[in-house]
C-alpha cells in the first residue's frame, strides 16, 4: 500500500540516489507516491544449505558469464555468506531481475528459498513521520524518569541497532554514562546534520528517559562486509548488512534490542534474512526481548521484522495520547501503541536542511521534537528495561506482563496501549498506590484505565 506524503517525493529521491537500490513498482519521480518496497538489483539472498540447489535451478551461464573475479565461481555468480547460514548471491543479466528470479523459483519449487536483499529504511518510507524541530531550553517528552527509584533499568542491557550516537551525546545528562556506541555517520565534523543525523541518539535518549540507569549500546556505523559502504550513512541499509549487524550486536548479551528499520516484503512475509537470523541465534537467546516499528505508512500491510511473531511491533498513539497517530500503521500484526508524536529528546548541536519544504533550515541546540513509530518503539523497550530491574523478570518475562497491562486497558478502534510511566503496572497490581499510572496524559482520575477496574484494590 503506497502512502502520498508532502516531501516524500524528495525523501525517495533522497534514498535512491544514496543507496543505489531499486524500487518495486519503479518510482516515478513527482508521484507523491511511496513504492511498496525498496531492494538491491542483481542479488538475492538464499539459505546456505540451499545455494547448490539454487544454483542449478537458474539459468546456465554464457560462455563469458564467469570472468574469473575474486569472490566468483565458476558459474560466474559470486557468493558471500552474510551469516553462519545466510548467502548473498549475485544474479548474472541472463537470470532476470531479481523480484522475478524470487518469485518465478520459490513458485517453481514449492518452498521459500530464496528472498531479495531489501532496503531497510528507519521506520519504512518515509521515516520519521515528520522532520526534526528544534527545542531550545525544554525539556524531554516523555519527561525522564528519576533515577534513584526500583524502576530505573538498572543491570539492564538494552542494544539499538539504528544510526549511531552523535558526537556531542554526553552533553545530556540522562545520557552521559552507560551509553556506548558508534559515531553517527549523518552528522559531520562542521556540525552539518543530514537527513536522517541523530536519529539513533533521539532513540537512545527516550529509552533512556524510560529507564535512566540501563546501559545502552548503539550500533550503526560498523563495515560489515569489506569494500561496502558503513552500515548507516544515509538512513537506509540493506537487510543483508543489518542482519549481520543485529547477529554481532547480540555479543553485548543484551536483555533488550530495539531495531528501527522497517520494510514491506515481495510476499509478505517475514524476510529470509531474518528468518535464518532467528533460526540460528536469537531463539536460542534466552529471555531477549526484540522490539521494532510499526512503521509510518498508515497502512495496513505488514512491516518487518515488527509483523515477525517473536518481535514486539509497537505503532504510534498521537499527542494526546487517546488515539492513533494518523501516520502509523496498525493492524492485528501490531502488538501494542506508545506515545509517538511530538515526542523530545536528544539530537546534536548542528545546522539542518530540510527536505520539506526544499531549502528551508534550522539550527539544532541539542534537543529536538520529532514524531514517528521508531520513538514510540524506545518507549516500550525502556518500560521493559525498568521493570526488570525491579521485578527481576527476563525481558521477555517483562514484556508478557506489559502486553498483558496493554491489553487490559486498550483503546477500542486502537488497540492495547502503554503509556511511559507504566513500568510497574499490571492488571493485578495495588492500583491506589500508583494509580496515576493508569491515568492517561492530561486526564483525570475518572478516566483511568480498564486495568484499575479489573483490580480488586480500586
Amino acid at each position: 500500500m503506497t502512502r502520498s506524503t508532502p516531501g516524500l517525493d524528495a525523501e525517495i529521491d533522497f534514498i535512491l540516489s544514496t543507496t543505489g537500490a531499486a524500487a518495486l513498482p519503479p518510482h516515478e519521480p513527482g508521484s507523491g507516491q511511496s513504492p511498496q518496497l525498496l531492494y538491491r538489483e542483481g542479488t538475492i539472498l538464499v539459505r546456505e544449505e540451499d545455494v547448490d540447489t539454487v544454483v542449478n535451478a537458474l539459468p546456465a551461464p554464457s560462455p563469458e558469464g564467469y570472468d574469473g573475479s575474486p569472490g566468483a565461481n565458476e558459474d560466474g555468480r559470486s557468493q558471500l555468506v552474510v551469516f553462519p547460514g545466510l548467502v548473498r548471491m549475485t544474479l548474472l543479466s541472463t537470470d532476470g531481475s531479481a523480484p522475478d528470479v524470487v518469485r518465478a523459483l520459490n513458485r517453481r519449487v514449492g518452498s521459500r528459498m530464496i528472498d531479495l536483499d531489501y532496503l531497510m529504511v528507519c521506520a519504512s518510507h518515509p521515516c520519521p513521520a515528520s522532520e526534526p524541530v528544534p527545542v531550545v531550553d525544554g525539556e524531554p517528552v516523555p519527561p525522564i524518569a528519576a533515577a534513584g527509584g526500583a524502576f530505573t533499568g538498572r543491570g539492564v542491557v538494552v542494544s539499538i541497532v539504528d544510526s549511531g550516537l552523535a558526537p556531542d551525546y554526553a552533553q545530556h545528562h540522562w545520557l552521559s554514562v552507560g551509553v556506548y556506541g558508534d559515531r553517527d555517520q549523518m552528522i559531520k565534523d562542521d556540525r552539518t546534520i543530514e537527513h536522517y543525523g541523530g536519529h539513533g541518539t533521539f532513540v537512545a535518549g527516550t529509552v533512556r528517559a524510560i529507564a535512566p540507569r540501563a546501559t545502552l549500546f548503539v550500533e550503526g556505523a560498523v563495515s560489515i562486509f569489506n569494500g561496502e559502504p558503513t552500515l548507516v550513512d544515509n538512513g537506509a541499509a540493506f537487510s543483508s548488512a543489518l542482519s549481520a549487524q543485529i547477529s554481532q550486536a547480540l555479543a553485548h548479551r543484551p536483555d533488550v534490542m530495539v531495531m528501527t528499520f522497517a520494510t514491506e516484503t515481495i510476499d509478505q512475509r517475514s524476510p529470509l534474512c531474518f528468518d535464518v537470523l532467528y533460526e540460528k541465534q536469537i531463539q536460542h537467546i534466552k529471555g531477549l526481548a526484540f522490539l521494532a516499528p510499526a512503521a509510518n505508512d498508515s497502512s495496513q500491510t505488514p512491516e518487518f521484522p515488527a509483523a515477525c511473531s517473536w518481535v514486539i511491533g509497537v505503532g504510534a498513539l498521537n499527542a494526546t495520547g487517546d488515539q492513533r497517530a494518523d501516520f502509523s500503521n496498525y493492524g492485528r500484526w501490531v502488538d501494542v501503541y506508545a506515545p509517538g508524536e511530538g515526542l523530545v529528546n536528544a539530537l546534536t548541536t548542528g545546522h539542518y536542511t530540510y527536505l520539506d519544504p526544499p531549502g528551508a533550515t534550522a539550527d539544532f541546540t541539542g534537543l529536538a521534537e520529532w514524531s514517528g513509530t521508531c520513538f514510540s518503539t524506545p518507549i516500550v523497550a525502556g518500560l521493559i528495561a525498568a521493570r526488570m530491574s525491579s521485578t527481576e523478570e527476563s525481558g521477555q518475562q517483562a514484556a508478557r506482563t506489559l502486553l498483558e497491562c496493554a491489553r487490559a486497558q486498550r483503546i477500542p478502534g486502537v488497540g492495547p496501549v502503554l503509556y511511559p510511566d507504566q513500568a510497574r503496572c499490571h492488571i493485578h497490581c495495588d492500583c491506589h498506590r500508583h494509580r496515576r499510572c493508569h491515568t492517561p496524559p492530561g486526564g483525570k482520575e475518572k478516566d483511568r484505565h480498564r486495568c484499575c477496574d479489573e483490580c480488586a484494590e480500586c
